[in-house]
Parts: structure tokens; C-alpha cells; sequence
């Protein structure tokens, strides 16, 4: 956790335990302390005395503002700033607010062979673990789908329209020894498991043996070199992830000690074609005989590269 999310939290704890402090036994009862008093007996008690705040509390109601401590400061945004963020989407767009990820299917009537296959991504974030029993489910109820149109042969290309974003996956400001990372993960039109894989780290059965690494991801999605190798039991663990620019073959370098348990890294993944690899293989168990993948992926906002109809819409 940063000092930032730590000040918050500190914050946060004062407020409580000023707002929860016991009246004496037969005493006065206390006097209530002000929002601005509570503040600085936090944001001036040490350590918390050395760290720069920016603080503003707005009510709405009132329409005024109940607290300012240096609210026009800059300060470099960190990982809470999502809560300002989701706070703002549901204020916008409401609580009943639903993702739509629309697939489409170019085929006359009754044919069961497509010319065209269109997977159109609005941002979906749920495409993950944490909300279905694999991550891959969602896409597995779209190839689902595709069967139970009536497709059989997709005689054109599968393409995956992420459109809907523009094409700056990160944040030009972000440090580069972050991006390989499941925290700095793209931001993405289309994205699964949040823009991110898992890897499985074992060591090796003897010292000097390569460790196994096994990317819990659909075949092809992802490349990975294993440098790793088994260190003796009870050394450091050390695994260093590393890519080039642009590039989605991942190596992972280091030593794992021969005791070590069965370790998780979460590491950002970002390919379009590999994805589209993925889907091709989920609808194949569905009967689906033929795709033809020419890699056409649509990647710019506004671009026009795929125009679906509505009489196109499958899911």
C-alpha cells in the first residue's frame, strides 16, 4: 500500500475513532468535535505530519464546501484515484447501468455459413474470474451463441472490433517497470480477466533443475520464455518479469527455492491476434468446423473498419 493509501487510511481511522470515542462514567458529555479539528489532529500528528495533503469535502445538499486543506495543489495520482472514478460512472450512469458485448454474424437467411463474424467490445470489465467461474465463460456464452444461431462455417473472418476505445492502452505517464504487471494492465475496448493472465510458478524436482511455469490462459493466447531455475530450499525467492516493447512474448527470469510452495504471478497481456486465436478455439467444441483467420482486427476509434447491422446481431 502507497503512503497515499496509507494517509487515507489513517484518515479514515481518525474520523472513526473520534466519532466513536466512549463518554466517561458520569462525566459531561464531550463535545462533539468539528470535521475541520478532527482533520488536523490527524494530518498534524506524526508521522502523518511530514506527508503533503490535499483534502476537499463537498456537499452536494448544500451545495457548499465543508472542508479545504490545499484543495488546488497538483499531486501525482495514485491507485485510490478509482474511487473517484467509480464514484463519478455511477452517479452518470446508474447502478442499473449493463455492458453490452455485441456479436454479429454476416450470413443469408437460413445459411448456416457466415461470411463475416464480428465480436464488437464496449468495455466490458467483467470479463473475468471475478464475476464468473473462469474468465473465459462470457466469451464461452457468445461462442455458445454462435451455435445456436445456426452457424456451422465461418467462411470470412472473426474479427474483434475494440473501436469503442482509442488506441492508448496505457497512460504515456505510467513508469515502464510497471507494465508488465496485472496493476498497470491496458485499458481496452476488448479485454479478458481484466487485461491480465495468471502463471503458476513450481520449482523444479532438484536444485539447478528449470522451475515449471504454466500461464493459466487458453492455448496460443500467450508466449512465455522460462529462464526460472530451482534454487536450494530455503533461498530467496526472485523472479523478475520482462518484455520488449511492443512485444507479447513474456520471459521470466530468477530462481525459485526447491521448498517454495506453488506461486501465482498476475501479469499483463495486451495482443489483439492472440485473442482472437482464443475464440476460435472456444467455438470449436460447439460444432463450429471452419473459421478463416486472416487476422483483421479493428483497433481505432471511428475507424469504420466493421459496419454491423442490426439484422446481423447474434448475441
Amino acid at each position: 500500500m502507497g503512503w497515499r493509501a496509507a494517509s487515507v487510511a489513517a484518515l479514515a481511522g481518525g474520523l472513526v475513532l473520534a466519532a466513536c470515542a466512549p463518554t466517561p462514567p458520569g462525566g459531561p458529555a464531550p463535545r462533539r468535535a468539528t470535521l475541520a479539528a478532527v482533520v488536523d489532529s490527524v494530518t498534524n500528528s506524526p508521522p502523518l505530519d511530514r506527508t503533503h495533503w490535499g483534502i476537499e469535502v463537498y456537499d452536494p445538499v448544500s451545495r457548499r464546501t465543508l472542508l479545504a486543506l490545499n484543495p488546488e495543489r497538483h499531486f501525482i495520482p495514485a491507485s485510490n484515484m478509482k474511487l473517484v472514478v467509480t464514484a463519478v460512472a455511477l452517479a452518470e450512469l446508474g447502478p442499473d447501468y449493463r455492458y453490452r458485448t455485441e456479436l454479429a454474424a454476416r450470413r443469408a437467411p437460413g445459411d448456416s455459413v457466415a461470411e463475416l463474424l464480428v465480436v464488437v467490445g464496449r468495455g466490458d470489465p467483467t470479463w473475468s474470474e471475478r464475476f464468473h467461474d473462469h474468465p473465459w465463460a462470457p466469451a464461452d456464452s457468445l461462442a455458445d451463441s454462435v451455435a445456436l444461431a445456426g452457424i456451422r462455417r465461418v467462411r470470412g473472418e472473426l474479427v474483434v472490433d475494440a473501436s469503442y476505445f482509442d488506441r492508448e492502452l496505457v497512460h504515456p505517464t505510467w513508469e515502464v517497470g510497471d507494465l508488465d504487471y496485472g496493476y498497470a494492465a491496458p485499458v481496452a475496448a476488448f479485454a479478458v480477466e481484466e487485461g491480465t493472465f495468471r502463471t503458476e510458478v513450481v520449482p523444479g524436482p532438484a536444485v539447478g533443475e528449470p522451475a515449471r511455469v504454466t500461464a493459466l490462459a487458453p492455448p496460443g493466447a500467450v508466449v512465455i520464455l522460462n529462464r526460472l531455475v530451482t534454487d536450494t530450499a530455503g533461498a530467496r525467492r526472485r523472479i523478475e518479469v520482462s518484455r520488449r516493447v511492443g512485444s507479447d512474448t513474456l520471459t521470466l527470469s530468477g530462481s525459485v527455492p526447491l521448498d517454495a510452495a506453488p506461486d501465482t504471478l498476475v501479469i499483463e497481456v495486451t495482443g489483439p491476434s492472440e485473442k482472437i486465436d482464443s475464440l476460435i478455439t472456444l467455438v470449436r467444441p460447439y460444432g463450429i468446423k471452419e473459421i478463416a483467420r486472416t487476422g483483421c482486427v479493428a483497433l481505432e476509434r471511428g475507424s469504420g473498419a466493421v459496419a454491423v447491422r442490426a439484422e446481423d446481431a447474434v448475441a
